[in-house]
């Protein structure tokens, strides 16, 4: 299997990652009952050696190519404490391991961190982790085979995963449209957008390595109930949950940023949203990138009708994918991945890329096998409460939105930069869009937002 030589999004995501920004993701689960941390230590060994990433480390030949190489003496790392907060390094690829597992006591329970290096796995890949792990510890609990109800996966899949598919029928009879993506994607580099907290520094010469503290992040919960009535609102509307999700940050943050800094977000507001790009072909492919990002522009004030800028977004998110343009990003990627220098060159600018960012990444624990109380999973012994999802910030984006469901409940988590925000801001943020979500729509026919 090894060596294999870098994608392109994963060339991009090493160099895009500095010590004032780390470039990992992380998942925190929070179970009540008491967790075996010798099983669990166990259980990380078994999901990072089913992944096959457990020894990987990137190495550049003397040529400038860049590959995963694997090194025997590196071991997946698990942190105990049975006590007190616990303090996140940044993962260093050259010396591995890829993924971190830390653990703490809580009086009524214990809580894991997982983390991983975006170079590794998207948000949905890093997922798979975190999904294997639930199942090997229950399994371990009860004395049963390890991988007991996991579907066999196949590295060599991993071979395949930076394909885009743009020999496929689908894709060849919407080749033409590129060109309009192309238009499109123009627009986002002349086009002046907000940045949050504006007088603050948006560039390495302002910023500090991340401290002891990070990541920050803080989440609000929306209930079973109230996703109930959320959902069957929205469906009267014929909006989807993702788009009024979408269009509140949208209409959230210009309000909190006046309230907060005394002054609206300037220009053009821009959201990253990231998109899953995996099918049925990759269903056996372990941990890995296999998503795009697309960029959604919108002046909040000039469309004051949420509902509106919900229909106007699920608008303008249909032709993308109906036309194939969310590969756009990954062959922009692609084509600057001929030069490494270039490829180093585009992310060491170190320029605001986008305003915020919200990864919604839908159902991740659903069909696991595992039993359940009340909607919440059973394993070994625990019961898993609570999920949290931290996406990576960016230099001049010191927020990050991201969001899952679990236990028939919604949580939205904001990772944010301690050393421009306050959790008291990012609270009252959170606060006003949890309100915004809430009030639902009036099945009105609300005019298509502008692009």
């Amino acid at each position: 299997m090894f060596p294999l030589a870098l994608s392109s999004i994963e060339r991009l995501h090493l160099h895009d990652d500095w010590p004032e920004f780390p470039n990992q993701i992380f998942a925190r689960v929070r179970f009540r009952g008491e967790l075996q941390p010798e099983l669990a230590a166990k259980a990380l060994r078994i999901a990072t050696r089913r992944h096959v990433w457990h020894q990987a480390v990137v190495r550049r030949t003397p040529t400038g190519r860049w590959f995963w190489e694997q090194d025997e003496s590196v071991k997946p790392q698990f942190v105990w404490s049975d006590h007190g907060e616990q303090a996140f390094e940044r993962i260093d690829l050259a010396r591995g391991p890829v993924c971190r597992l830390q653990g703490r006591r809580l009086p009524e329970g214990s809580e894991l961190t997982f983390q991983v290096h975006h170079a590794v796995a998207d948000g949905v890949g890093g997922m798979q982790y975190l999904r294997d792990w639930l199942v090997i510890y229950d399994n371990l609990a009860a004395g049963k085979s390890p991988e007991q109800g996991l579907e066999a996966l196949e590295p060599a899949l991993l071979r395949q995963r930076n394909r885009l598919g743009i020999l496929k029928p689908r894709y060849l009879l919407n080749v033409w449209r590129q060109a309009i993506g192309l238009f499109g994607a123009s627009k986002f580099l002349f086009r002046r957008f907000a940045t949050i907290a504006a007088t603050a520094p948006t560039d390495s010469r302002g910023e500090g390595p991340a401290d002891e503290a990070w990541p920050h992040y803080r989440a609000i919960t929306w209930t079973a109930e109230e996703l109930v009535q959320l959902r069957n609102a929205l469906r009267s509307a014929q909006v989807s949950l993702n788009d009024w999700l979408l269009a509140g940050v949208f209409h959230g943050l210009d309000q909190w940023h006046r309230q907060q800094f005394g002054q609206e977000l300037a220009g053009w507001v821009r959201l990253i949203v990231p998109i899953n790009l995996r099918t049925a072909e990759d269903r056996r492919l372990p941990a890995a990138n296999r998503a795009s990002l697309v960029q959604l522009d919108r002046r909040p004030g000039w469309e004051p009708d949420p509902l509106g800028l919900a229909r106007g977004i699920s608008y303008e998110l249909r032709l993308i994918r109906n036309w194939q343009l969310d590969r756009m990003f990954l062959l922009l990627v692609r084509g600057m991945s001929i030069s490494d220098a270039w490829l180093r060159s585009a992310v060491s600018r170190r320029r605001p890329r986008a305003t915020s960012m919200l990864t919604n990444l839908g159902k991740p624990l659903l069909r696991l096998g595992l039993p359940t109380e009340r909607g919440k999973i059973l394993t070994g012994g625990l019961r898993l409460e609570e999920l949290d999802v931290v996406g990576p910030i960016r230099f001049g984006m010191p927020l990050s939105f991201a969001v899952a469901e679990y236990g028939g409940e919604l949580r939205l988590t904001a990772h944010y930069d301690g050393r421009r925000l306050t959790a008291e801001q990012v609270e009252c943020l959170l606060g006003e869009l949890r309100e915004r979500i809430l009030r639902l729509p009036d099945d009105a026919p609300g005019k298509v937002s502008p692009a």
